[in-house]
């Protein structure tokens, strides 16, 4: 799953979503801190965000240690760290500046604990018609309709929203990009090697697929 991590996102599919985290966290005008990302795989945006802010130092959590170790090396100013983002985080209390969450897992508590009393807090997640083209091909994992409204639910007691934006553009893949995607995120534990392979060996060359994300921030409360 790393590996086809490194290997999709490297080749930028998935750039405008740290295009916009980019703007989004200069347009807020943060004071100086750590940026840390939870669930941070490779730490891909994590590096984009810290790249544009001179001198930040961002710090990647995963629970695996192989994304860990691609982590640290994503970036001069990276950190990484192998912890469960269900269980407590080893951070400090109010250590982070900027925490961002990317097709991750949100563990609600610790996420109020470790972010400053004016810090951010960014989630992205997936509307249900992201990669709608491969979902039913492929038997890739559907996006839960009520994912946003579950997310407001578990984060409304702890932080208030301040700024969504949506967030949509079309990727035009190649056979191995598709491979990448269907393995680097949770329907690789769903999948069956032989049908996953037959399934893409039936796609045309180059395959138009929906990206389709929402980006929300939020304050603590």
């Amino acid at each position: 799953m790393v590996a086809a991590r490194a290997q999709f996102l490297g080749a930028g599919h998935y750039r405008p979503i740290a295009e916009l985290l980019v703007n989004l966290v200069h347009s807020s005008r943060l004071g100086g801190g750590l940026v840390m990302e939870v669930g941070a795989g490779t730490a891909y945006y994590l590096s984009q965000v810290v790249n544009s802010l001179p001198g930040r130092l961002g710090l990647a959590v995963d629970l695996s240690k192989h994304a860990a170790r691609r982590a640290a090396r994503a970036h001069a100013r990276v950190y990484s760290i192998v912890a469960d983002v269900w269980d407590r985080l080893p951070v400090a209390d109010e250590a982070s500046a900027l925490t961002l969450v990317v097709f991750a897992p949100r563990q609600p508590r610790e996420l109020h604990r470790t972010l400053r009393r004016n810090g951010r807090l960014i989630v992205v997640t997936p509307q249900p018609h992201h990669l709608v083209e491969l979902r039913e091909l492929l038997g890739l994992l559907k996006v839960d309709p009520s994912k946003e409204s579950r997310l407001a639910r578990g984060l409304g007691s702890w932080f208030r929203l301040v700024t969504k934006k949506p967030l949509e553009w079309t990727m035009h893949l190649k056979s191995a990009d598709v491979a990448a995607l269907a393995m680097m995120g949770p329907s690789a534990r769903h999948l069956d090697p032989a049908s996953l392979s037959a399934g893409i060996a039936g796609l045309p060359d180059s395959i138009a697929v929906t990206a389709a994300v929402t980006v929300l921030e939020y304050r603590r409360l």
